[in-house]
C-alpha cells in the first residue's frame, strides 16, 4: 500500500492497517493482538519511540507510525511488543510503549507511586495521619480488641434466648456480610461484566478486604507481596488479639477480686472463630489470590496475577509467595473450612443442646 495516490518509488511502499513493517526482514507483519497498526507503522520507529528518541522519519522528514497498545493494555519500553493485560483503561491509557495513567508506575501500572494510593480511579496523595504508625497498624489494633469485647459481652445469651430480635440482627448482618463478599468475590472472576456493574460491586470490596479501609499503601505496603503476608497474618493477629483479651481479662479479674471480669475461654474461643467464620468467603479468596493469573494477549506467554498484574506468575516474586500461600490455603481453607463444617453439622443434629 502507500500514503497517497500517484506514488511511484518502492520506498513509498508502506505496509496496510494492521500490519507493520519488521525490524531487518523488510515484510509486513500481523499487528498484535491488543495494538493498533496504522498505515506505513514501522518497527524500527516503535523501538525508536520506546528508546526515548522519537519516531524514525521518511524520506519527506514525517514521522514514520508505528504500532500503538490498546486501552487497558501496556508494553514496556524494552519490548514494545510484548503485551501486557492491566487493572483497566485508568491504569493504562494505551499509546506509547511503558505509558501509565499519572503517578503509575512499575509492570502493567499496577502501583502507585511513593506517598499515594490508588482510590478507585486515580492515585491520590496520601495525608500525614495515613502515613505515620498511628493510623496503620495502631487502629486496627485497637479496634480489633473494641469487637473482641463487644461481641464477647454481646453474645453470651442463653439459649431461650436465642430467637431474639437482637440475635436476629446479628444473624442478618452475618447474612448481608457474607452477601456483599460474594457479590465481590464475583467481581473478581476473569468474566464479562457490564460497567455499571462491575462499579457497583466494586463498593463491597471491603468487605473481604478490611484493612484496605486504612490505606496500607500509605504506610510503605503498596507492593503486592506485602499486602499478601500482611493478609495472611491478619488472622493470626485477631487470634493474637482474642488470646491477649482473654489473659488480661483474668489478671483484671484478680486484681480487682471481680470474678464477673473474666473472660470465659469456650466463649473467647467461639468469638474469633464466629470473626473467622463471618469473613470466612474473603479469608478463603485471599488465600488463593497468588494462584489467580490471567493469559496476556498474542504472543505473550508469561501470565500474570489477576490482583496485581505486576506480578508474573511462576517467576520471581510469585515463587517466594508460593510457600506463604501453601500455609494460608491449608490452614484457613482446608482447617477452618472442615472446623465449620463439623460445627454446621453437629448443629443440624442437634448436639448444640446437649
Amino acid at each position: 500500500s502507500t500514503m497517497g495516490v500517484g506514488a511511484r518509488a518502492p520506498e513509498e511502499c508502506v505496509c496496510r492497517e494492521g500490519t507493520y513493517l519488521g525490524l531487518g526482514s523488510g515484510l509486513c507483519v500481523s499487528c498484535p493482538d491488543k495494538m493498533e497498526c496504522p498505515v506505513g507503522s514501522s518497527e524500527a520507529s516503535l523501538r525508536s519511540v520506546a528508546a526515548g528518541t522519537g519516531p524514525t522519519l521518511d524520506s519527506t522528514g514525517a514521522n514514520v507510525p508505528y504500532p500503538l497498545v490498546e486501552q487497558a493494555f501496556w508494553t514496556s519500553s524494552d519490548d514494545p511488543l510484548l503485551v501486557f493485560r492491566c487493572l483497566g483503561p485508568m491504569h493504562c491509557p494505551g499509546g506509547d510503549p511503558g505509558t501509565c495513567a499519572p503517578q503509575l508506575k512499575s509492570l502493567a501500572c499496577a502501583h502507585c507511586a511513593d506517598g499515594t494510593y490508588w482510590n478507585g480511579q486515580e492515585c491520590f496523595q496520601c495525608s500525614s495521619a495515613e502515613t505515620s504508625a498511628f493510623i496503620f497498624p495502631v487502629v486496627p489494633i485497637f479496634i480489633s480488641y473494641f469487637v473482641v469485647c463487644a461481641i464477647y459481652f454481646t453474645s453470651r445469651d442463653p439459649l431461650p434466648r436465642w430467637g431474639s430480635w437482637q440475635n436476629s440482627i446479628i444473624a442478618l448482618g452475618f447474612i448481608s456480610l457474607s452477601h456483599y463478599q460474594i457479590l465481590h468475590l464475583i467481581n473478581t472472576a476473569n468474566v464479562p461484566k457490564m460497567s455499571v456493574q462491575e462499579n457497583t460491586w466494586k463498593v463491597w470490596a471491603v468487605s473481604s478486604d478490611v484493612l484496605s479501609v486504612f490505606r496500607v499503601d500509605c504506610a510503605g505496603m503498596g507492593n503486592f507481596s506485602s499486602k499478601f503476608i500482611m493478609a495472611s497474618c491478619s488472622p493470626m493477629v485477631l487470634l493474637f488479639v482474642a488470646v491477649t483479651s482473654y489473659l488480661g481479662s483474668q489478671l483484671l479479674a484478680k486484681l480487682t477480686r471481680k470474678a464477673k471480669l473474666a473472660m470465659e475461654f469456650d466463649c473467647i474461643w467461639n468469638v474469633f472463630f464466629s470473626l473467622i467464620f463471618a469473613f470466612f468467603i474473603g479469608i478463603t479468596s485471599m488465600s488463593l489470590s497468588l494462584f489467580k493469573c490471567n493469559k496476556n494477549p498474542g504472543a505473550n506467554e508469561k501470565a500474570t496475577n489477576a490482583l496485581d498484574p505486576s506480578v508474573i506468575c511462576f517467576e520471581g516474586e510469585w515463587n517466594s509467595l508460593v510457600v506463604v500461600a501453601a500455609f494460608s490455603v491449608l490452614i484457613y481453607c482446608v482447617g477452618c473450612g472442615a472446623l465449620f463444617s463439623q460445627a454446621i453439622w453437629y448443629a443440624a443434629r442437634g448436639d448444640h443442646f446437649s
